[in-house]
């Protein structure tokens, strides 16, 4: 880089080999602009937003607490299950529950509930009974008092009281006394009858051994343990268990935690998706830096088939301003027609400079604007007042078909002569883009105050090159294909300007060479977001 007296700058480029191709460029432009619209996309979406949802309520007291519920109904249902198994495989329970299943027992309780026990029962409870013991000893005393006269009968047979004996006789002999010998002896007999039944069942094997087992320390503490609370609460758990509204407890508990679970999967299987890592790989970056930075304000991607007078006009400002036409410098040598050299097809704006016969007006201080005669004619593109810019973005991606003696011209300007910025200048090789700005005051004898940096190396007839120029309250840089060419902080415009594209002849060409052409594809300017 060269430091000249005329405030003059040199950049040498790299190789057009080296510098970044205006197609990579493009490419990676649109591959970012995509990202990010698909960065927005997904960070306006219904997905991210439920996954935002869920994130809070996952992180939410909320969730704590109904965890801790779950985990406290499910604790307290499988304590009951763990408590029944533990109780059910426990030696007081198998022991009771293998006697209760016992052959002996079940025969025990099969006698103890037949027929043949309720009858001996019931003999029981008549011959231990004090009216059975009563009307025995009332027969017995009976039938004893007339055996007693029987005797007494025999004893006076043997006297001599034959009066008495007489009398005794009469009475022993008699149908009543016989009567009542036989009522007494059947009575007698009969009760008799009924107590040595009860007595040789008693003594009989099947009630032998039922009274025994029943009077068993086995079979007591069998009766006892039937009575126990231990084993109610046993008998009450296991209902429970088996029941109805323990399945329904489970079912509700088991469908809390289902969907807590699923809740927390659907989570998780979000927050490690490769589309959410993408998305906060992405968010965490400053990738979307530049791009959140600038806001367009002014697009034109020349995809129509002509140019868009609302935005753009094909004369100088004051032609426009002032006489409703085009016009001239005097310097020019080719005459810029209002539009007929500028053309839109396949998505590019095109400015062509021809060898062609015009007649037009020429801007000649002191005289004003006179007729003249030109040989060549040419175009020139300015943006509709309306759409003038201060501060911001502007860049065009833009093909020249150089050739001496023509001028390349991607500038802006104030509609006055300065200030006056050159975005990208071609004229003196195609190799060399100059860049500059402008400012001061025109007066006779004094040169406005200007920075100027040529950029050599790159061949710009080549291929399309993107010409940028950023531009602040503070500061103006220059950046072709995004490497920065030129940075300036002094004669910094502060009005708005237009942009403006032109190709203009500064002396006689080689018509061999022509026509000359400048391409656009694009321009896209920007405001700071």
């Amino acid at each position: 880089m060269a430091d000249i007296a005329t405030k003059n700058k040199l950049y040498i480029l790299p190789g057009f080999s080296s510098i970044p191709r205006t197609s990579k460029i493009e490419s990676d432009r649109e591959k970012l602009l995509k990202d990010f619209e698909d960065f927005n996309n997904f960070e306006q979406s219904r997905e991210l937003k439920e996954f935002y949802t869920l994130q809070e309520y996952i992180s939410s007291k909320e969730f704590a607490v109904l965890q801790d519920e779950i985990e406290k109904e499910k604790k307290e249902e499988n304590g009951k299950i763990a408590l029944y198994g533990e109780q059910k495989k426990s030696a007081v329970f198998k022991k009771y529950f293998k006697f209760r299943e016992s052959p002996r027992l079940k025969r025990y309780q099969a006698f103890e509930s037949s027929k043949e026990l309720a009858d001996y029962l019931e003999l029981e409870k008549l011959v231990t009974s004090a009216a059975f013991t009563e009307k025995r000893n009332k027969s017995q005393n009976v039938l004893e008092g007339l055996k007693a006269k029987e005797n007494e009968l025999k004893a006076l047979k043997k006297s001599s009281e034959s009066e008495k004996y007489e009398e005794l006789k009469a009475e022993v002999s008699s149908a009543g006394y016989q009567k009542a010998l036989e009522a007494a002896g059947n009575e007698l007999k009969d009760v008799n009858a009924k107590l040595d039944q009860y007595n040789q069942l008693k003594k009989s094997r099947p009630f032998k051994e039922y009274f025994k087992f029943g009077q068993s320390q086995r079979y007591r503490d069998f009766v006892s343990f039937s009575g126990s609370k231990q084993l109610a609460d046993y008998l009450e758990l296991e209902k429970y268990l088996q029941s109805d509204a323990h399945k329904s407890r489970l079912a509700e508990i088991s469908k809390k935690e289902n969907s807590e679970a699923e809740k927390k999967k659907q989570y998780e299987e979000f927050r490690n998706s490769k589309k959410y890592k993408w998305y906060t790989g992405l968010r965490e970056s400053n990738v979307f830096n530049e791009l959140r930075k600038w806001e367009a304000v002014f697009v034109d991607e020349f995809d129509g088939n002509k140019l868009d007078h609302d935005r753009w006009m094909t004369r100088y400002y004051w032609g426009e301003k002032l006489i409703d036409d085009a016009y001239a410098h005097e310097s020019d040598f080719a005459f810029p027609t209002d539009g007929n050299n500028v053309g839109v097809n396949k998505g590019i704006m095109k400015i062509e400079l021809r060898k062609e016969k015009h007649n037009g007006k020429v801007w000649n201080p002191p005289f004003g604007f006179v007729p003249k005669d030109f040989e060549y004619t040419t175009g020139i593109v300015g943006m509709q007042k309306k759409h003038w810019l201060r501060y911001g973005k502007i860049e065009a991606k833009i093909r020249v078909n150089f050739a001496k003696p023509a001028q390349y011209n991607f500038w802006m300007t104030t509609g006055k002569m300065l200030p006056h910025i050159d975005i990208m200048k071609l004229d003196k090789k195609k190799s060399n883009v100059t860049t500059s700005v402008y400012w001061g005051e025109m007066a006779p004898g004094k040169s406005p105050e200007h920075r100027l940096v040529d950029n050599k190396g790159a061949d710009a007839s080549r291929d399309f090159f993107i010409y940028t120029l950023e531009w602040t309250k503070d500061k103006l840089v220059w950046k072709i294909n995004g490497l920065v060419v030129n940075e300036q902080t002094q004669g910094v415009p502060q009005e708005e300007m237009s942009v403006v594209f032109s190709l203009n002849l500064m002396n006689k060409p080689n018509d061999s060479k022509l026509p000359l052409s400048m391409e656009v594809d694009w321009i896209r300017c920007y405001r700071q977001a």
